[in-house]
């Protein structure tokens, strides 16, 4: 009880040491700094700005672009080809490409049926095993001069997309190699002939 008095006594007679203000300072230290942090993270962030390379552009036209614009001119000078033939005016000899460029695309019978006609390619048989390989260095693109059934030519087109290489060659011993664009080629051929063998047929048949 002494001691209680004693203090209270102390801090009347203002005896008593102030309190430490260095340790309460230090103790809202981190409030301050914390406080400046939400004040920054609610400022808008800096736009950041990324360059890139850009892609090259050849001739103003990606390759993707250029392929599809070659092959919508390989197309008109089919169509103009075909009206050729239709006419009776043949001017060149019809070739696997012009066919397969006329062919790449809705046709019909009467705009299509005599260029594909007019294509001098027999069919052969082949018996051979089928494999596919890659083009040997220096070798040329192959020249078809016939056309396998259309068993065969899907056979080897689907051997070629099991590689997920369409520049693979389909090759069979008695009969050469055939790139994976000849045999769609040859493959669109055989469905136009029987499309146009169909039509023929049922139009015989209303005419009877």
């Amino acid at each position: 009880m002494t001691t209680a008095v004693g203090c209270d006594t102390a801090e009347r007679d203002g005896s008593v040491a102030p309190p430490d203000r260095s340790a309460s300072q230090d103790s809202t230290e981190p409030t301050q700094i914390s406080t400046e942090s939400e004040i920054a993270s609610t400022e808008p962030a800096k736009a950041v700005t990324w360059s890139f390379t850009e892609r090259t552009v050849i001739n103003g036209m990606t390759k993707a672009q250029r392929k599809r614009a070659q092959a919508k001119q390989d197309r008109d000078a089919a169509l103009i080809l075909a009206a050729k033939y239709r006419q009776g005016k043949k001017s060149k000899v019809v070739a696997l490409d012009d066919v397969a460029a006329l062919l790449d695309g809705p046709y019909s019978m009467f705009h299509s049926k005599s260029m594909v006609d007019a294509l001098v390619l027999p069919p052969v048989d082949v018996t051979g095993p089928l494999s596919v390989r890659e083009f040997d260095v220096g070798q040329d693109i192959p020249v078809i001069k016939g056309i396998p059934p259309l068993p065969v030519v899907m056979e080897a087109i689907e051997a070629i997309k099991l590689k997920q290489n369409i520049d693979l060659l389909a090759y069979w011993p008695d009969y050469g190699y055939a790139t994976f664009d000849q045999l769609d080629a040859m493959a669109s051929i055989h469905e136009a002939r029987q499309r146009f063998a169909l039509v023929m047929r049922t139009t015989k048949w209303i005419d009877e």
